[in-house]
This record gives structure tokens, sequence and C-alpha cells, in this order.
């Protein structure tokens, strides 16, 4: 390296470090109020399912005599707002079972029942047809129940179940106590009441949603309930603040889970699909009209450990649109993968930490990115069949995927060729809460066109707050031989308090993961993340500080330093009231070697460039009728200034209507040129019932020169079986608003669970 870069990076980490020491040195009259450890872990709880041969009205209210005979779990553990102390709302857990289905009864008694807050009635919450989920959950701007149902007890795995008040419904997959899906859809139902006493729920569960050991008649629990209104998160088996809801390890158990009747484990869910539609950019099309059919999935459980998934002539016509985002870095955009099929039990094929996002940063690698499957050069290349086999046996996971996609013509030079896509993974378990695993990839074209990528991770665990993880890859392309390879290491420690983690990277020059996703290679990557929490006693209704300094350094495979990303979050607070601000600062340095174009016809030519910007971070408490979210920054941007942010205001007009209102933009000024982007977009969500809804996504950019409108009514006519009809229309607005296309879909399904 030669001596004046060495220096600058010096002179960086050196920075870095002072700035840790800086966010380490708050004031001293800052009380931290630390809850002790035998609080946060007792002696898990108990409780045992109660065997009945009654018949159950599902109607919310807990009034089959049943529910009197069975076990009552309580004794509700605050983790927010004051972790450790008793739940402020008392909350009664009652388990039973039939052979076939499981129930779980809950009343949620509470002092002040018109303070409940039930706003939301669709399918997986926030999101409609794809709730964001997350560790809060998908109702967390509601009162809430979450249940964990760890089936096999392996302390790692669970099916995750979610209501609220108006009997909404969301589920989720959660692997190696982290990874939650909530793209998976299980056949569930649930109903609820607001009674003067609080709010009690009836949840039914079949035995066929669920896989299970027969063998273990006690499975693992836990049951969360949030209070909106005190911003109050309880759990059943407590939890600290170093871990959530998804940390199955820390479940209670459910004993008598005996005599149970799964079925043969069979879903067929065939579809007929019929659509109209208009491309006007082409001068010799005409409307086009298709009546088309096929198996959105067959799932067969062959034992009860493992699972086969196939489909078939597979439709997406239901899907979301993606949103519209505007690109002013060097690298590509990721988007993140949102088709029902490749997202269930998607989590069995995460490798390492290569996939997880930091924030709104989009991962550096995935080595099996789903979205590469199926969509080309943003156009659908239609799937003829797909199949996948997952399970688990002994101390082993494991999951095969194969995909094959038919041929496309995508324009008069390019054209997509039949490809078959193929992914294995396995993992070993270790210990309680560690792993090492294996991956492969192969995509394969015709007998020299292919790529393919192995790849070993390991996940250790040594104590409940420190990980340690890592993975080598390697990649080869058909006809070569060159071999590339990335590789990864690092640590986490994840306390009450503090957190942090630090790790590093490395990617050769020719690596090619055709089958994942690559923001950018010959590289090596050096990056910490320091979190400080501290939570002050006080009256001021301060819930906790929060401080942050995270860093980004990366070089090119022979150390010259290209890139510094820096962020010093100097402030912050929670109130316990739900709303956040926070102030920080960015500092980053680039390298360019090449001119880049920022815009079109705004090119920045070779050099060194430092800036930096100052930002604010607001989001108000979602539970509102009215909340906003908003972030900016401004200051230096390359070789000028930018003032960019997000605005999103949200009304929740009841539990039948709400809105969200979105604007993003960038006013750059540069002396190679000066220009503004804006994107507004626009979400309408109407919930007729916990099971008919309709969802209107409008959006515009500028910079694209392209307005958007995706509306879809969902139908849930039985569990598992819908009815979808959807509209989408895409207009130029160039020189005046133009009609790009057009299309109306209507789609149908239906579930045989055997």
């Amino acid at each position: 390296m030669p001596p004046t870069r060495l220096c600058l990076a010096t002179r960086l980490r050196a920075a870095m470090l002072g700035g840790l020491l800086a966010s380490g040195s708050l004031p001293a009259p800052v009380a931290i109020a630390t809850p002790q450890e035998s609080q946060l872990a007792p002696e898990r709880p108990a409780i045992e399912a109660l065997s009945i041969q009654e018949r159950v009205r599902l109607d919310g209210r807990l009034d089959e005599p049943f529910w009197q005979r069975a076990d009552s779990g309580t004794g509700f553990v605050q983790r927010q707002p004051d972790p450790g102390d008793a739940a402020t709302e008392r909350t009664e857990v009652r388990v039973a079972s039939d052979g076939k289905t499981l129930y779980l009864g809950i009343m949620a008694f509470d002092s002040d029942p018109s303070a409940i807050v039930a706003k939301e009635m669709r399918r997986d919450g926030e999101g409609g047809g794809g709730g964001f989920g997350g560790s809060g959950g998908a109702f967390r701007n509601d009162d809430s129940i979450g249940i964990v149902l760890d089936t096999f007890h392996d302390r790692r795995n669970a099916f995750y179940f979610e209501t609220n008040p108006t009997g909404a419904r969301a589920d989720a997959l959660i692997e190696n106590e982290g990874n939650a899906n909530f793209e998976w859809d299980g056949v569930w139902r649930a109903a609820a009441q607001i009674t003067d006493q609080g709010w009690s729920v009836e949840i039914a569960i079949p035995f066929s949603t669920l896989r299970f050991d027969p063998e273990t008649d006690s499975w693992g629990l836990n049951v969360r309930r949030l209070i909106r209104r005190k911003n109050e998160e309880a759990y059943w088996a407590p939890v600290g603040l170093d871990a959530n809801l998804f940390r199955i390890s820390l479940a209670g158990s459910l004993a008598g889970m005996r005599g149970l009747q799964p079925g043969l484990n069979l879903r067929i869910k065939p579809f007929a699909v019929a659509s109209t539609g208009k491309d006007y950019l082409d001068p010799d099309g005409s409307p086009g009209e298709q009546l088309d059919g096929g198996l959105d999935l067959l799932r067969w459980g062959i034992t009860d450990n493992l699972t086969l998934d196939l489909t078939v002539n597979t439709d997406f016509a239901q899907v979301e649109a993606d949103n519209q985002r505007v690109n002013l870095t060097r690298f590509s955009l990721f988007f993140p993968e949102k088709r029902e099929f490749f997202l269930e039990n998607a989590g069995i094929f995460e490798f390492g930490s290569s996939g997880r996002r930091s924030g709104f940063r989009p991962p550096l690698l995935k080595i099996f990115h789903s979205r590469r499957i199926g969509i080309a050069e943003g156009e659908i290349i239609p799937i003829a069949v797909g199949g996948r086999f997952t399970g688990r046996v002994g101390g082993w996971n494991f999951g095969l995927l194969d995909v094959q996609t038919d041929s496309k013509l995508l324009d008069e030079d390019s054209f997509e060729p039949s490809t078959n896509w193929g992914v294995v993974r396995f993992k070993r378990n270790l210990g309680s809460r560690s792993f090492i695993g294996a991956i492969f990839t192969n995509k394969q074209i015709d007998g020299d066109n292919w790529n393919r990528v192995f790849g070993v991770d390991a996940d250790i665990n040594p104590t409940r707050r420190l990980n340690f993880n890592g993975f080598f890859i390697t990649s080869r392309d058909g006809g070569g031989s060159s071999t590339g390879w990335a590789g990864s290491a690092g640590g986490a420690w994840r306390g009450r308090v503090w957190r942090a983690n630090l790790s590093v990277q490395a990617i050769s020059d020719d690596f090619n993961p055709e089958m994942g996703f690559l923001l950018r290679g010959g590289i090596r990557r050096y990056s910490h993340n320091v979190d400080f929490e501290p939570r002050p006693s006080n009256n001021l209704g301060v819930r906790n500080l929060t401080f942050n300094q995270r860093t980004t350094i990366t070089t090119r495979t022979d150390g010259t330093l290209e890139t510094v990303n820096s962020t010093l979050r100097f402030f912050g607070f929670d109130l316990r009231s739900g709303d956040r601000v926070t102030l920080f600062a960015n500092y980053n340095f680039e390298r360019l070697f090449d001119s880049f174009e920022i815009f079109p016809g705004v090119s920045l030519q070779p050099g060194d460039y430092n800036f930096t910007d100052l930002g604010i971070f607001v989001r108000t408490d979602g539970s509102r009728p009215v909340s906003f979210f908003g972030f900016y920054t401004k200051g230096r941007f390359w070789s000028g200034n930018r003032f960019q942010g997000t605005s999103e205001l949200t009304l929740r007009l009841g539990r039948h209507l709400s809105a969200e209102t979105n604007w993003s933009f960038n006013n750059v000024d540069l002396p190679e040129g000066s220009f503004s982007t804006n994107i507004v977009a626009q979400r309408i969500n109407f919930a007729f019932s916990p099971n008919l809804f309709w969802n209107t996504f409008v959006q515009y950019s500028d910079a694209a020169d392209l307005l958007t409108l995706n509306s879809r009514l969902n139908w849930i006519y039985k569990p598992g079986a819908d009815v979808f009809l959807v509209y989408n229309q895409d207009w130029q607005t160039g020189d005046g608003t133009l009609p790009a296309n057009r299309a109306i879909i209507f789609k149908f399904t239906y579930l045989f669970m055997l």
C-alpha cells in the first residue's frame, strides 16, 4: 500500500476509535437501571394441554366449560418498558386439544377496555399480503398476542401465530432463533371479543398445519402480550432485553401433547387465472387475453420431519409491485423477494451472515437470492415446474430446491434461455444454539453453460450473548478454469445495554454467484457497529437513550483504500409513549478510479471525494390515529451538496381504513450539474373483515417519468384458499401522461387438505 494511503487509513481508524470512546463518554448524571439477571432468567414456566371431546364454537368468548378446567398460565413479566417487573395487566393462557386441533384460549384483562387499540384487520398486518413482521410482530401497533410453538422441542425452530382484538391473523416460521419468515401462511382460525373485562381470543390450529415429533409429548411454548397504549411488552416465559420472542430456547413448556392426529399431511392448491392486458408501447400490439391454470402448491408431509413441495406452471399475478427507488450509487439496487413459493421455508436456504441487510443498506452479497429465478431484465420468465424438499433428521437440517424456467424472447436483441436452477443446503446443529453448514448452487443452461457456487459456514453461540460466525465460498463457471472466492469472519455481543459486532469480508475479482446478489467484488471490507442504550432513572418519560457508532472500510484486494462510510448517532431517545428521535452525522470517503454517471447527463470524474452530512430521524407512535416517520440529511455530497429525505404520514381511521403517504426526495447541487428527484407513493388499505381486504398502491417517480397503479382485492373465502382481483396500470409522464401498459387479472385458488 502506498504510504499516503496507509496514513489515511490509519487516521481513519484512529478517528473511528475516538468516535467510539466519545460515544461511550456519556454525561455523568445519567443513571442506568440494569435489571437483575435473576429477574430476566427465572425457571421456565410450564402448562399442560387439556384433552377434550367437546365441540368448540370459535367466537372469541371463553364460555365453554372446558376452558375453566384447563390449566391457566399467568405471571407475565415485562420486557418493556420496565424489564423484569410484573405485567401491569393480568393475562391468562389456556390450552386444549381434541387430537385433531390445538386450541388456545387467552384472556387479556384490562383495567380500561375503552383504551384497547384494535385497528388492524388485514391478513399479516402491515403490508397486507406480505406483513413486514419483524421481532415487533405484524400487529405491533395494536394490542396483540403472539405465540411461539416449538413443536419438536429443539429450542431452535418454531411456528409463530399472532392475533389482535379484531381477530386478524399473522404467522411465520422461525428458523434458528431469529430468522422469522412472515410470508408463510398457515391454515388456522382466530376469533376475538372486547369485553368489559378486557379482550379475549380463541385460536384453533389444526395439527395438519404443524410439523411435530409424535414421540415428544412436550412442546416449547411462549406467549407475548402487547398493551399498546402503554407500549408494554410482557411474556409468559420471561425474555430479557438481550433477546425477543424468537429466542426459542427461553420458551416455557407445553405438556400433554399425546395422541395427536396430523392426517396425511397432504395439501394440494390448484389455481385458475384469467387476464387481459395491453402494451401501449408496442405499436403492433393488441389486447391480450389469457386463461391459464396450474398448481401453486402441492405439499406432502412425507414424514413428521420431511416435507415435499411442488409447483407447476407457477403464477404470481397477485404479488404486490416493487417500490420505486432512485439509485445515486455506483452499485445495483437490492429488491426483496415477494413471491409466496420462494418465501415459504426460505430461512432454510439462508447462508451465514452474507444476506443480512443493515438498516436501509443492501447486503454485500447473498449466495442464494431466489429473485434471480423467473425474473430477467425486469421481465417475468415463465416457471415450468419447481420442487423443494426440506426436513430435519437427527441433528441435521436440510433443504433442496430445483426450478426449471422456460425460454423467453425479451426484445429483438435479448433472449433468456431455458434454465435449471438448483440449491442444496445442509446444517448440522451443535450444542443448543450453534451450527455448521454447507450450500451448493447450480445454474445450468446447457452442457458447458453453467455457474456453480459451493460454500461452508458456521454460527457459534458459546453463551446467550456472544456469537462468532464465518463462511468461505468458491464459484466456478462452465468452460473456464478460474475459481472465484469470498470469505467472512465476525463476532457479536448482545447485552441489555451494550451491543457490538465486528466483521471482516473479502471477495475476489472473479467471484460470480449468478444465483445470488453481489454488491461489489474485488474488495476487502472491515466493519464494526457499537450500540449503547442506557435506561435513565427519571420521570421525564424517557424509556432509553440511544448512541451508536458504525463504520465500514472497503479496500481493493491490493489494500488500496476505496470507500469509507462512518455514522455516529451522537444522541437519540425513545419515549415511553413510543416516539423516537435520533440525531446523527455521516462521514464518507470515495475514491473513483473511473468516471461515474450519477444522474443522466451528470458525471463525476476520477479522484478522491470526502463528504459529511448531518441527519435526523423522527418516528411517532404508530398506534395513534395519525403517525409520522421522517428521515433527513443535509450536507456535502461528492463534489457538492445534497438535501435528501423521506417523509411518511400514516392514518389509521378505525379498523377498516388506513392510508400511508410517502414522499422521498433528493436535491443535489454539484459543479458537474444540479438535479432533483422525487418519488411519491400512496397506499390505501380497506379491510371489510379479517378475510376480505382491498389494497391500492400508487407510485410516481419524476426521475423515471413513470406513474404506476397496483390495486388488489383479496378474499380468503376459506382458510388457505383465495380469490384475487388485480388491476395494474402504468403511465409514462415525460411529455404529457400517456398509458404504457395495463392488465386486469382474476385468480382463483382452492385448497385440498388430506
